[in-house]
């Protein structure tokens, strides 16, 4: 009996010497494949950390507003401008420029002085790459910004940077990301995590105001109670005047579908009653103060927080608009001299 012994690079024409070089090749052109899948991805996420944050002063504007004592802030969630749909991909680009430019001019309306903005695209595919932040800034009419990016990921053929903004009419002298803890550890190193901004503005020659805008975790209020108490450290450092603004996605115990962790912690009322600040209501009294969802709200979770040894609260109202699913929060405040000791 005949004995066969079958060689499969015979039977493919190739010969024994040929094959690791064809190894190579395919090993090459994987490798390919696989740097143009990863590599703008590597090259995004290395370069998030030193672009993070950013002020900017916006060119032909008009100069810087003078103090008069009383200072107009709003916080708005503005949803990537994509109104009140439930995706970033619901409409085209061209939709979200003329929403955003809605918002720019409903935020000149107001006419406030410090504006926070949460969900704000600086840098994203489904909105046409279009920087609403310089957009908003611009048409607005706000001379200086800061920008502070939370998720900053992308590929080849996507790319998603967007965060928090500071708009404001008085120059904003100092800048840095509060780094609030995440939720998953994992998804931070993947694509990023919700952060805050801390802002110096100032609002007269030996004036400032510290302007903290935050973005809370919305999928649970034990991580918001965890990044109180950071919020807590950080900003007890800070004895001057202070506002906190943003969508805490956390509402006082005993208002409409407010939370509690399971040791009965509430993150809005633990930040409500530490670093002596104080909410703008001190407590929800009726629907009109409510903020999401914007087309028939049930909860408060935009908020805007003060210490009331530097300010009074004159005003407050939240505007009733579906150019988002948040309704934007509006304060007017009169700044107040603290007390001072009696030496006497």
């Amino acid at each position: 009996m005949k004995h066969v012994t079958e060689n499969t690079d015979e039977i493919l024409g190739v010969s024994p010497t040929s094959s690791p070089r064809r190894s190579m090749r395919i090993s090459i052109f994987w490798g390919l494949i696989l740097a143009l899948i990863l590599g703008p991805y590597v090259f995004y996420r290395v370069s998030s950390g030193p672009s993070r944050i950013r002020i900017v002063e916006v060119s032909e504007q008009s100069s810087p507003r003078d103090f008069d004592g009383t200072l107009k802030v709003v916080a708005w969630n503005i949803a990537h401008g994509r109104g009140v749909a439930d995706s970033n991909w619901v409409g085209d680009a061209e939709q979200k420029a003329k929403r955003v430019m809605e918002i720019a001019q409903l935020i000149r309306k107001l006419e406030a002085d410090v504006v926070v903005l949460n969900e704000v695209d600086f840098a994203a595919t489904w909105s046409g790459h279009f920087n609403q932040a310089a957009g908003i800034a611009e048409a607005a009419g706000f001379p200086f910004f800061a920008r502070q990016a939370n998720l900053d990921f992308g590929f080849l053929f996507g790319r998603f940077q967007f965060g928090n903004v500071v708009l404001s009419r008085y120059p904003i002298t100092q800048a840095r990301a509060l780094d609030l803890p995440p939720y998953r550890e994992w998804e931070d190193w993947l694509v990023g995590r919700k952060r805050g901004v801390l802002c110096t503005v100032a609002i007269g020659k030996s004036r400032s105001v510290s302007i903290a805008g935050l973005h809370l975790e919305h999928r649970s209020e034990a991580c918001r109670v965890e990044s109180v108490r950071y919020l807590q450290e950080e900003l007890a450092q800070l004895d001057g005047p202070l506002i906190l603004l943003g969508d805490l996605n956390t509402t006082p115990r005993n208002s409409p579908q407010s939370r509690e962790t399971a040791d009965g912690y509430n993150a809005f009322d633990l930040l409500n009653a530490s670093i002596g600040l104080q909410s703008a209501p001190l407590q929800i009294l009726n629907a009109d103060q409510l903020t999401f969802p914007a087309w028939a709200p049930v909860r408060a979770i935009d908020w805007i927080l003060y210490r009331t040894k530097f300010f009074k609260l004159v005003e407050h109202e939240v505007v009733p608009t579906q150019l988002s699913d948040h309704r934007p929060v509006v304060a007017t405040f009169r700044s107040i001299e603290p007390s001072r000791p009696d030496n006497n």
